[in-house]
């Protein structure tokens, strides 16, 4: 599996802000005969209803989404570690990343032309989720993007994005939602322990993070991502 990282579960959540606006037209992928790069940023989470479960699609959606836009071969994406690397460098915490300014910033860094950001909300058994493509040198909004749907529906809206979002850059790709594992709930299900164990070894709690990680590689043998940390906490021990 890809790690688009995937992960799911029976999400619920609110329909929040308006419905989708037309796109406005995509920057084209090509600038001076070199890719066009965008860095995408973990999505804000508006839920209301399991707020700490779901956070996991902070992570997720922007891993789905970076996937789907590099099938394509016509788009750099830059890799979060990039972003992080460079996060650090500036001295910056994750929490300064709610700024916009920021992340346009951070973008502009990474040698990004476009960047996007995105959010989600979730209340009793409805969910939306918005994203939108902003130019990183102006912050004009170049395309906007909303879906909405019912409990259990992260995947298939997840989806629905994605093609929405490589239809509005004018991308052309030769697979679909499979390579990212949207269409295998287990791999979905790996996703979301793999991106807890993150959040555990984040916090010092080596033990239960080894666990989520062993987790997801029971639900997914080619999990590389949590294979990778399993490892590394194993080998700290």
């Amino acid at each position: 599996m890809t790690r688009s990282f995937l992960a799911g579960a029976a999400l619920l959540t609110v329909l929040v802000g308006c419905a989708a606006q037309r796109p406005a037209p995509a920057p084209p992928v090509q600038a001076r005969g070199r890719l066009q790069t965008i860095a995408l940023f973990p999505f804000d989470n508006h839920a209301v209803t399991d707020r700490e479960r779901l956070d996991f699609l902070r992570d997720w959606l922007p891993d789905v989404l970076g996937a789907r836009v590099g099938e394509s071969g016509e788009m750099r994406v830059v890799e979060r570690r990039e972003l992080l690397r460079i996060l650090e460098e500036q001295k910056l915490g994750a929490s300064e990343l709610a700024s916009n300014e920021t992340r346009l910033r951070l973008g502009r860094m990474a040698g990004a032309q476009t960047v996007l950001f995105g959010g989600f909300s979730a209340f009793g058994e409805q969910m939306q989720i918005d994203a939108r493509v902003v130019d990183a040198e102006s912050g004009v909004v170049l395309q906007s993007l909303s879906v909405q749907g019912e409990a259990g529906a992260a995947r298939r809206l997840a989806a629905e994005l994605s093609d929405r979002l490589v239809d509005g850059l004018g991308l052309r790709l030769a697979r679909r939602a499979e390579a990212t594992g949207l269409a295998d709930s287990r791999a979905l299900d790996a996703a979301e322990s793999y991106y807890r164990g993150l959040t555990l070894e984040r916090a010092g709690k080596t033990d239960e993070a080894i666990d989520s990680y062993r987790h997801a590689l029971e639900l997914d043998h080619g999990d590389v991502g949590s294979r990778e940390h399993l490892q590394k906490l194993l080998g700290a021990h």
